[in-house]
């Protein structure tokens, strides 16, 4: 591809080519930026962080032969968004893109009518976001049914867990975004919950390239190129995490059930 070679110690799994990563300034998503670029792929690396970008393509972990493009967006911007699709236009076609959602730490403050409407809120526009963008690729043939797209979700997709829901909240919409997509020719998507992992999130560790979640980042790889559409990674088989998740989401129905006064109560 365009006269680059290969470095001897690089991943050389298929397939080569461009490989967009959102959200890939930190955690598994920056993991997923450098093993894609030691393989030869150029890496289209998008986050709020602009700057963290830029450092992390100025201090690879380990030789790599894939070029690497920043472009500083957030998906829950309109303005951004659209600087976003451009700039993946641009770069295309793509091979493949990852969809890492981060919440707004900000957003967790407040009144609880506040916090839920944030929740709402950040649901609604990640989900939308999401959906408009997979649209504008496929529109603009940045993406085909030779690509993937990849959302990396979470167990905690959807479920009120403490300190969690915002998190959970986009988890949720990625999920749902990809299961949109599925709905129309195009792209294969794939849900990946990777399970948890070392890094700077679960430590707390302090943010070093060479502390990035590469085993981790490594096993979602050779999930998506073995064709798997729903991957559950960690300590839980494939059937035990769906279940679990399953059997937490009708848990916490039933508590915020349980918890709501009845009509005679209320009344």
């Amino acid at each position: 591809m365009r006269g680059r070679t290969r470095r001897r110690g690089a991943p050389t799994s298929p397939p080569a080519g461009t490989v967009a990563v959102l959200g890939a300034s930190a955690g598994l998503g920056a993991a997923l930026a450098h093993l894609h670029r030691r393989r030869g792929d150029d890496v289209v690396a998008v986050a709020r962080r602009e700057e963290r970008l830029l450092e992390l393509g100025r201090a690879p972990a380990g030789p790599v032969s894939g070029a690497w493009y920043v472009a500083g967006a957030d998906l829950a911007d309109g303005p951004s968004l659209s600087r976003l699709s451009d700039a993946l236009i641009e770069r295309g076609p793509l091979v493949r893109a990852y969809l890492v959602a981060a919440a707004d730490e900000a957003a967790r403050a407040g009144t609880l009518e506040e916090r839920l409407a944030a929740i709402e809120r950040y649901h609604r526009l990640l989900f939308t976001s999401w959906v408009a963008l997979t649209e504008t690729l496929i529109e603009a043939r940045a993406v085909g049914p030779e690509s993937t797209l990849v959302a990396i979700s979470s167990i905690a997709a959807g479920v009120p867990f403490p300190g969690l829901a915002l998190y959970g909240a986009g988890k949720a919409a990625l999920v749902a975004g990809a299961r949109t997509a599925r709905e129309r020719p195009g792209p294969r998507c794939v849900v990946v919950r990777p399970g948890r992992f070392d890094s700077e999130f679960f430590g707390p560790q302090p943010f070093l390239v060479d502390r990035l979640p590469f085993a981790r980042a490594l096993e979602v790889m050779r999930a998506v190129d073995r064709g798997r559409d729903d991957v559950h990674l960690g300590t839980l088989s494939d059937v035990v995490a769906s279940r679990a998740e399953a059997m937490v989401r009708r848990l916490s129905s039933r508590l915020v059930r349980d918890a709501s006064p009845s009509p005679e109560e209320a009344g």
